[in-house]
């Protein structure tokens, strides 16, 4: 009787062993798995946000260059108006600095 408990007890821990082992396999398989999709997510994750920032890019490139054409265009207007004022309040300038002499120093 106590070798065939002993028979049963030892039956018991081989097939416990071998539940073990089999649980230990599917369970590293399973963490590869998971450890497999995660990176795949990562790479899918890193080109998305690589695709957003080439994206974001190029409007925010293409925004500049129109504010740069529109500042530039400001200034070519401000510039032309300035030089209109100019050319306008150059004669009444130029009667100005003739009368100041005239009035220092006389006819």
């Amino acid at each position: 009787m106590t070798n065939s408990i002993i028979s049963k007890m030892a039956s018991i821990e081989v097939e416990a062993k071998v539940i073990y082992e089999s649980y230990e396999a599917k369970r590293l398989a399973h963490a590869i798995q998971l450890k497999d999709k995660l990176e795949a997510l990562r790479l899918s994750s890193d080109l998305e946000t690589q695709k957003q920032v080439g994206e974001l890019k190029e409007s925010l490139e293409k925004a500049l260059a129109q504010e740069e054409a529109a500042a530039l265009a400001r200034q070519e207007k401000q510039k032309r108006a300035l030089e209109g004022f100019l050319a306008d309040q150059k004669e009444h300038l130029v009667d100005q600095i003739v009368d100041r002499v005239v009035e220092k120093y006389g006819d």
